[in-house]
């Protein structure tokens, strides 16, 4: 039996076909700050660099990336853009 869900952030539809990817990437979008805001997290941002960043960790947990991975890569890419940007 497949189970497919849909998430919601912004514009975009995530869909999943496993609950527990779609709560891996709920959490996960919650507990990172957006690198452009000042004090809202991905889930709460619709700024370009929160939307990449959501579409690369979807596509990072559809790959099977661990969240360690993910934090990893989302910290790398946030500090060069805010080094972008001094």
């Amino acid at each position: 039996m497949l189970f497919f869900s849909n998430i919601v952030f912004g514009e975009e539809i995530y869909a999943f076909e496993d609950p527990i990817y779609e709560k891996r990437f709920s959490t996960l979008l919650n507990e990172i700050r957006c690198p452009k805001c000042t004090s809202g997290s991905l889930a709460s941002s619709d700024a370009p660099i929160s939307r990449d960043l959501k579409n690369k960790i979807y596509e990072m947990i559809s790959f099977g990336y661990s969240d360690d991975e993910i934090i990893t890569y989302v910290t790398a890419v946030s500090y060069t853009h805010l080094r972008a940007h001094e």
